[in-house]
């Protein structure tokens, strides 16, 4: 489990590593559209996240092949089958 990071000072951030960037405790377009449905929801969701698919892998993998080029050497997907 990846511990809670603080919100950093306002601005613009460059260089934040991916899971430093998602240990981040503030507000994301998931956490929104979870607050939609209810408060206690948005909460129980952001203290029980759910485990990641295959899709939301491959996924992550694109994101970090657009956004951090040097990342890529950490890298793998296994059993891609293009369908996903």
């Amino acid at each position: 489990m990846i511990a809670r990071a603080a919100v950093p000072a306002q601005g613009i951030h460059m260089g934040v590593p991916a899971e430093t960037y998602h240990a981040i405790d503030a507000c994301s377009s998931t956490r929104l559209k979870d607050m939609g449905r209810s408060p206690a929801y948005c909460r129980y969701m952001a203290l029980n996240p759910k485990p990641p698919t295959a899709a939301m892998a491959v996924g992550s993998y694109v994101d970090a092949l657009l956004l951090d080029p040097d990342a890529e050497d950490g890298l793998a997907v296994n059993n891609f089958d293009a369908r996903t």
